[in-house]
């Protein structure tokens, strides 16, 4: 095998000896630093950053048609609910 680089056999070697050969595009790997760098200062600016104020607020779920009641009769888990109208 020859060292990293162009290599005129490439197109005929198996596949993981060609990968191991040719060198990988400067631009992919631009891309790849750049998308690590990132994760690296999001991880960094989640652990020291400080949350001055949280919010909490109560809600309520309103059904755009009447509210149905449906209810297990025999207990246990449910895996399907058929229910209609009427």
């Amino acid at each position: 095998m020859s060292k990293r680089g162009n290599w005129s056999d490439a197109d005929y070697a198996p596949d993981v000896e060609a990968a191991i050969v040719q060198s990988v595009s400067p631009k992919s790997r631009l891309l790849l630093f750049a998308i690590l760098l990132f994760f690296v200062i999001a991880v960094t600016w989640a652990r020291y950053a400080v949350i001055d104020e949280v919010t909490h607020a109560d809600g309520k779920v309103v059904p755009s048609s009447r509210v149905q009641v449906i209810q297990n009769l025999e207990g246990g888990i449910l895996k399907q609910i058929p229910v209609t109208e009427g």
